[in-house]
């Protein structure tokens, strides 16, 4: 689109920044959704938006006009994220929580490593047609997601005429170490810290990455862009193991050998001198995030009331988010001189998430300690 000049190189930053605005909005919108039955229904409007997104925002080639859905399609996004996991896995008990967000959220990568091959494949030809294949897709896509969100509305309607129902088994199972009283405990304090990093750390290679290869390998920006597939491949690989690991290692466990990855990819991808070290890099980068977005989500179901969860992970997604849209804003200037110092940074960022997340697990195991002992 920048090629076609439907608007600047200086601009993509502009419309990615208010992309997570959208984000963080939606975010907010979604801890203050208190009715799940409004919540569902947030939710489908936030995938019908995002679905028509694909088809509306190429239709006018001016920059206003991708302003108003770049912001829009933010925060339908926010609501999918926030709110279909959740819903996918409410009628699972707690032991298979795990693996069903281990699917849910490798079908997010599978998405990028979709669109991405796609768009490498079909943008030189036409970007209106990149637009409306890729749109299709999502309709395909949105099926599955339209019918759980009919099935969960139904479930929420039967509740209202069988109020001493209760569908969902695993609501039932005591949180060993819950907060009853909604407040958050310093072991989940400290996890959201270490989030912040995580969604500042992201920014390093998922946004620059292929600006990474082109200025230290000289490749090609097509050849770049079409490398990002195997970002995608690694977020998807990431996810499904961290779902078929052996329930006797923990997530707390599981998070720490995710983040240690993280900081092996990082440190490939800043300090490799061939492009299949720094490819391994970016995947094993990936690997690490599409592992730990579902343990992290795992691990607030685990930590907190299940009436809760939700809100929790609300919360948890906006502080990842603005961890996220901190480091944008820093790194943009620093684009332009030291693209392999913005990496390097990401090395540091990964490491104080480690940090952060291994006092916290300290506290979760005290407290389970102290829970058995009583």
């Amino acid at each position: 689109m920048a090629d076609e000049r439907w608007f600047a190189n200086s601009e993509i930053g502009v419309l990615s920044g208010l992309s997570l605005a959208g984000y963080i909005v939606g975010c907010v919108h979604q801890t203050s959704i208190k009715n799940e039955l409004n919540n569902i229904r947030t939710v489908r409007i936030g995938l019908a938006l995002g679905v028509l997104s694909f088809f509306i925002e190429p239709l006018i080639n001016t920059l206003s006009w991708q302003v108003i859905w770049r912001l829009i399609a933010g925060w339908a996004s926010a609501q999918l994220v926030t709110g279909i996991p959740g819903l996918g896995i409410r009628f699972h008990a707690l032991d298979n929580k795990r693996r069903a967000l281990a699917y849910i959220f490798a079908g997010a990568g599978f998405a990028a490593l979709l669109a991405s091959v796609l768009v490498s494949l079909l943008a030189s030809s036409s970007i209106i047609e990149s637009w409306v294949v890729t749109g299709l897709i999502a309709v395909v896509l949105a099926i599955p997601i339209h019918n759980l969100l009919d099935i969960c509305i139904e479930e929420e309607l039967l509740k209202r005429f069988e109020p001493q129902r209760d569908a969902n088994p695993a609501s039932a199972q005591v949180m060993p170490i819950a907060d009853t009283s909604g407040t958050w405990t310093r072991g989940l304090r400290l996890l959201a810290g270490s989030t912040l990093f995580f969604g500042a750390a992201q920014v390093t290679v998922l946004t620059y990455f292929p600006l990474l290869l082109v200025t230290r390998f000289n490749v090609s920006e097509a050849a770049a862009a079409s490398s990002f597939a195997n970002v995608g491949l690694g977020y998807t690989i990431g996810a499904l193991a961290s779902g078929y690991m052996p329930k006797k290692w923990g997530t707390d466990l599981l998070m720490t050998v995710s983040a240690s990855i993280g900081i092996v990819g990082t440190l490939a991808c800043a300090a490799g001198s061939n492009i299949p070290a720094v490819g391994l890099g970016g995947f094993a980068f990936a690997f690490w995030n599409g592992s730990m977005m579902g343990l992290l989500l795992h691990r607030i179901n685990q930590s907190v009331p299940a009436a809760q969860a939700r809100t929790a992970w609300s919360q948890f997604s906006l502080v990842l988010s603005i961890g996220f849209l901190a480091f944008t804003f820093i790194s943009a200037p620093i684009a332009n001189q030291n693209v392999t110092l913005i990496i390097w940074i990401g090395v540091v960022l990964a490491g104080l998430h480690l940090v952060l997340q291994l006092l916290a697990r300290r506290d979760f195991q005290m407290r389970l300690s102290q829970h058995a002992a009583s």
